[in-house]
């Protein structure tokens, strides 16, 4: 409501410890520069935009009186705005938090190409402490993987597993032949089933 007292942040790194964080002010309206509130500070006589206001929505006590004066005042020191935005630690903090992701991505990246040839050792793993938060990293004794102590790997897919074709002959001729047998005969019958009932 215009005219109504608020409260708006000092986010002055100037500020003292022990000096109060709020400043009593009018509200004016909104700014037409940037978002943020037109705030009248009624101890400094100067007008500032911000967005940190808390608004007490207590109207008694502005009076048509004191809005003239608001007017009067706030004509006088047009020219005497100030603007507080917040301070810009967060981006630099933002840049740091990205730049050490990237460096433990591409550490990670590193560690998993590096594991696909080298085989852990016995023994405990000495302990590299990197001044970053969280675990310390861990160095393992290691030993090259030789070329017949490596796993085969098998390359087919489970579509290629589930759906691969089995002949019929070795299908009927194998260990399961009777379950092939049954599993044919209840398909071909329920596909003739079927044909039957739609003509």
């Amino acid at each position: 409501c215009f005219g109504c007292r608020s409260y708006c942040l000092d986010s002055r790194p100037s500020r003292g410890k022990l000096e109060p964080r709020g400043k009593s002010g009018i509200f004016l309206g909104y700014s037409e520069e940037s978002k943020g509130y037109r705030i009248w500070l009624t101890n400094e006589k100067k007008i500032i935009i911000t967005r940190d206001v808390e608004f007490i929505e207590d109207c008694k006590g502005s009076t048509t009186k004191n809005k003239g004066s608001i007017f009067e005042a706030s004509y006088e020191h047009k020219n005497n705005i100030e603007e507080f935005s917040e301070p810009e630690f967060k981006d630099v903090q933002m840049n740091l938090d990205n730049e050490n992701m990237e460096r433990v991505n591409d550490e990670s990246i590193d560690e998993l190409k590096e594991q696909s040839t080298i085989k852990r050792g016995r023994g405990r793993p000495k302990v590299i402490r990197t001044g970053l938060r969280g675990r310390p990293r861990k160095l393992h004794n290691v030993t090259p993987v030789t070329e017949e102590e490596e796993p085969e790997v098998n390359t087919a897919t489970l579509e290629e597993v589930l759906f691969s074709e089995i002949p019929i002959d070795q299908a009927l001729n194998g260990p399961s032949s009777n379950e092939w047998y049954k599993a044919i005969t209840t398909e071909v019958s329920s596909i003739l089933k079927n044909d039957m009932g739609s003509s």
